[in-house]
């Protein structure tokens, strides 16, 4: 991955390398596969939604540019954590970090969350329907190295239509909130509403039309298109938006997902 993150993923026949345990969680099972698209994963760091970027007097023309190419753009959507590491951990094994959190709501260390991302299963489970994806690493140490990528590149032809999602994985940081001893507490519901809402927007060719609606969330992203890819039969969670207590304490969680669907975008 880079900033922003990228995983482009494609099928090849090859013998992948020695792979890391996948997680524990519980294994994605695939039904029957009749095609298998090139998946393009984009997040982009802090990119907001459209009001929230409009509302700082910008110029937002993504969406339009996106619904005009044939993308579906989840405009109610929100992210699912209010930090990058927490996001990407979420959404690449398709769950809430409730397991990882437990336990350890005065832990000082990242590392348990870290690791979590490096064993993600949307990984383990598209290697087992043959897929490689290409790592092309960032500055940022947990994203610097990934021990599931793969290095073939270019060594496909003839798939179907690619499979491409563009995604936020947190809003900006509001001013007042910046600091890692700011305590997410005592953020209100404006500065909550700027800091989670997202660019989320699916391009699933063939996918039905009910597949995605404007709430969807990144934990729910690779539910759907393995639902309609792979033949699974993932639930779709409940989109929810958690914040933590502060950097120094990060698993302390809670739900705020009332407070930001009911807020009003900053600076209206």
């Amino acid at each position: 991955m880079v900033v922003p993150p990228v995983v482009i993923i494609g099928v090849v026949n090859v013998r992948p390398r020695q792979q890391p345990t996948p997680p524990s969680s519980a294994r994605i099972v695939a039904g029957p596969v009749t095609t298998k698209p090139d998946i393009y994963y984009l997040v982009f760091d802090r990119y907001a939604d459209e009001q929230t970027v409009r509302a700082h007097g910008l110029e937002h023309d993504i969406d339009q540019f996106l619904t005009s190419n044939g993308f579906y753009v989840a405009r109610d959507s929100r992210s699912n954590y209010i930090k990058t590491v927490f996001s990407l951990s979420s959404s690449l094994n398709a769950e809430y970090l409730d397991k990882i959190a437990r336990g350890r709501e005065h832990a000082t260390t990242w590392a348990p969350v870290n690791h979590h991302l490096l064993r993600y299963r949307v990984g383990a489970f598209l290697r087992s329907q043959g897929y490689w994806d290409t790592h092309l690493g960032s500055w940022y140490y947990p994203r610097r190295d990934n021990p599931q990528a793969t290095t073939n590149v270019n060594c496909y032809v003839g798939v179907p239509p690619p499979v491409i999602i563009v995604q936020g994985d947190e809003g900006p940081y509001p001013p007042e909130t910046l600091g890692d001893a700011f305590d997410w507490r005592t953020a209100d519901a404006v500065q909550l509403r700027e800091r989670s809402g997202i660019l989320n927007a699916y391009h699933l060719p063939g996918a039905a039309a009910t597949t995605l609606y404007p709430s969807i969330s990144p934990v729910n992203s690779f539910r759907v298109v393995f639902n309609n890819y792979f033949g699974t039969n993932l639930p779709l969670l409940p989109d929810r938006t958690i914040r933590r207590q502060s950097d120094f304490q990060p698993f302390a969680f809670d739900d705020i997902s009332d407070v930001v669907a009911a807020a009003k975008p900053c600076c209206e």
